[in-house]
């Protein structure tokens, strides 16, 4: 009886002890009888997680979407911090990782600029080791060229210029291949990044992104390559210059022999209309900045750009394209900074005046009433006064030259005739006799 009343009270007291855990138990048909209950339930493993991570970031659900690419992102910072990137980085894109974030990249998504910005987080970590995979991704090149244009954000613009920058690096890297479908697969690429980016208004800053890159040499390089059974592979080097060439026409031109490329392929490209334009398009974009510089203030700046036009007319002499060019340069408005530069004010900076004598003398044979008539500036006094006060043999010639060609023109009128003295005296005698004694006979 005792016992049975302790009993009793034990049953209904309370127990200060907390349950153990619940194990999770799953049931399976037995042959032998009823479901019986079998070993506990395990665990989901890693590779599953991220399998299931990345299936939730496809999700049509946008707060799953949202909440599965931010832990993404966030794991692969984490693993950036503990140097071990790689490793996630390849077992996140074997898992289908990209085109998840790649569905998050979309224009549908726009509006939902954080999803964007976590999905661009994580591709921006991705890039520098998977920058091929991320190029095979459907339309996302549109995408991060539009981000790259319309958002505002430095953040949001750095990573998708960083993933863009990465992908440059590979291009042109792979554009490098002694394989031959390599190289132009990778050329055809370049060619149409650019295309996008000029449709998106994004050109500046993707030209910058492959610049850094080093495409400028590579263009330059496949144009000095002259292989008939390679004219796809000129025709795209050319094509994503012209592209280039508005943003970056100083850059195109100090590329090693580019002018001299140039000029070959506008010489040589007749059955090639397309062609011989995009060469007359980087030409006319590199004339003109350099025009723009040669009316520089500053010293230095005027000196490169007067001897790169100089460099550049001399050029297109060797491949006889400098009608053309002259036509070009001319147009640019070339003429009057040239004939600036002759003043007796810049006396002191004799390689710009011998420079700009040497240019304007090639001009001169096609373009001499052009040449006289330069608004607000006397340019045959200009040359009077070189005539007249210079020993230098080279200057004197190109000098003369220029006035025979004005002359021959009948452009002169109450020319001081004596200025050609210089020419003829005992210092100079045979160096200048036969540049000069058409212009003498004329008016004499």
């Amino acid at each position: 009886m005792r016992m049975l009343t302790l009993l009793c009270v034990a049953l209904t007291v309370p127990t200060v002890f907390s349950a153990p855990p619940k194990k999770e138990y799953f049931l399976f048909e037995s042959s032998d009888g009823p479901p019986q209950l079998a070993v506990p339930a395990p665990r989901m493993g890693k590779e599953e997680q991220q399998k299931q991570l990345i299936k939730q970031a496809k999700s049509k659900d946008n707060e799953e979407k949202f909440k599965a690419v931010t832990e993404i992102r966030q794991m692969l910072e984490d693993s950036r911090k503990n140097k071990t990137e790689k490793q996630l980085i390849d077992e996140f894109v074997s898992a289908g990782v990209m085109d998840s974030l790649a569905d998050c990249l979309s224009y549908d998504n726009r509006s939902r600029r954080e999803l964007i910005r976590n999905a661009m987080d994580a591709l921006a970590i991705i890039a520098p080791r998977k920058a091929e995979e991320i190029l095979e991704l459907h339309n996302l090149m549109d995408f991060l060229i539009y981000l790259l244009r319309n958002w505002s954000h430095n953040k949001d613009r750095e990573n998708a210029a960083s993933i863009l920058r990465n992908i440059a690096h590979k291009l042109v890297n792979k554009a490098k291949s002694d394989d031959t479908d390599d190289k132009l697969e990778a050329m055809t690429k370049i060619r149409e990044m650019l295309e996008n980016s000029l449709k998106n208004y994004a050109m500046k800053d993707l030209s910058d992104e492959f610049i850094s890159a080093g495409v400028l040499d590579l263009l330059v390089h496949y144009l000095s390559e002259d292989d008939p059974s390679q004219p796809q592979l000129i025709e795209n080097a050319m094509g994503a210059l012209a592209m280039i060439a508005p943003q970056k026409a100083e850059k195109i031109y100090n590329a090693k022999n580019n002018t001299e490329y140039l000029n070959f392929w506008l010489i040589n490209s007749a059955d090639d209309k397309q062609l011989k334009n995009s060469a007359a398009f980087i030409l006319k974009n590199i004339m003109s900045k350099l025009v723009e510089q040669a009316k520089s203030k500053e010293k230095d700046v005027k000196l490169e750009a007067v001897t790169k036009i100089f460099k550049a007319l001399e050029d297109s002499q060797k491949h006889n394209t400098d009608e053309q060019l002259i036509e070009e340069f001319v147009s640019s408005g070339v003429l009057a900074p040239l004939a600036e530069c002759l003043s007796e004010d810049n006396a002191s900076q004799l390689q710009l005046v011998e420079n700009s004598m040497a240019a304007l003398a090639i001009i001169a044979p096609r373009k001499a009433k052009e040449i006289y008539r330069i608004p607000r500036l006397y340019t045959v006094g200009y040359l009077e006064y070189w005539l007249k006060n210079t020993t230098d043999d080279q200057l004197l010639k190109n000098a003369a030259s220029i006035l025979k060609n004005i002359i021959a023109n009948d452009c002169v009128h109450g020319l001081d005739y004596r200025v050609f003295s210089n020419l003829f005296d005992s210092r100079n005698t045979g160096v200048f006799e036969q540049a000069m004694w058409g212009a003498y006979h004329m008016i004499s």
